[in-house]
């Protein structure tokens, strides 16, 4: 009896800590998975927002100081 039970309880703990890895590892791939989003995101953004707007206020800057409206 006390040797079933203790056959029972290493076979819940090995479940449990491949059970935990399992998660854990599920866990990773959604955080890397996310991770790639954000970055795939930010260069979107900068290329596609960013820098347009970046050199627009930088043309509209040269144009200020060119007619002589901003010192």
């Amino acid at each position: 009896m006390l040797k079933s039970l203790y056959q029972l309880g290493f076979v819940r703990f090995f479940v449990s800590i491949f059970g935990l890895g399992v998660l854990q590892t599920l866990l990773l791939a959604i955080l890397s998975v996310f991770l790639l989003y954000f970055s795939w995101l930010g260069n979107y953004f900068q290329r596609n927002v960013y820098n347009p707007v970046r050199s627009i206020i930088f043309m509209l800057k040269q144009y200020l100081c060119v007619s002589g409206q901003l010192e």
